[in-house]
């Protein structure tokens, strides 16, 4: 009895660290589409129709807006204000966050498969211009523009202090933040079905 016990005692340890290993990021890494595709993408009539909003966001894809700091806050919610009758999915991200730069490549693709039914938008936090537009110009096409949030004032008093992170709106209302970085298409997806619409 007392052998079996011990046996119990190791195992318990190693089922729990092989569970453990299986919450880690194995999903493979999404790959970006190239620029050519995802301009050719936004140059396709819509799915549906767009507003007047939707369609000036849609035509600074891939860049930073203009305004920094405390201004992102005011821009933020002008925005939401312009498209309260539409969903609004906002990524916070940083050019210097490897886990930010893994999960781009996911909010490109489901962004373009959303197009015309839920509007992205991104918010470059504690970094500058320079570095944001750069990494936006050389890494990634996306498919709508960021707000330059360089304090991170968005980022605080929303839990946990760090990026990525995702806050999904509905009526121009916060009804859910996501911690953390989305590992697939299918999670990402999930969450627009529950949140966003």
């Amino acid at each position: 009895m007392l052998a079996r016990s011990r046996r119990l005692i190791v195992a318990a340890p190693l089922a729990l660290a092989i569970g453990l290993a299986g919450c880690g990021s194995d999903a493979p890494a999404v790959t970006a589409l190239p620029r050519t595709e995802v301009t050719a993408k936004l140059a396709e009539p819509a799915p549906a129709a767009l507003s007047a909003e939707a369609k000036r966001l849609e035509g600074a894809a891939g860049t930073v807006l203009p305004g920094s700091g405390k201004e992102a806050e005011t821009q933020l919610d002008a925005v939401l204000a312009k498209l309260k009758g539409t969903p609004v999915v906002v990524n916070l991200w940083g050019d210097w966050c490897v886990p930010c730069k893994k999960e781009l490549p996911i909010f490109q693709r489901v962004a373009l498969a959303q197009r015309g039914k839920i509007v992205f938008l991104g918010v470059a936090t504690l970094s500058n211009r320079g570095k944001s537009e750069a990494y936006l110009q050389d890494k990634i096409a996306l498919p709508y523009p960021s707000l330059l949030d360089d304090p991170g004032d968005l980022n605080r008093g929303t839990g946990i202090d760090s990026v990525p992170k995702t806050f999904f709106y509905d009526q121009g209302h916060k009804r859910y933040v996501h911690q953390g970085p989305y590992e697939t298409e299918a999670d990402l997806e999930t969450d627009l079905r529950r949140y966003a619409g």
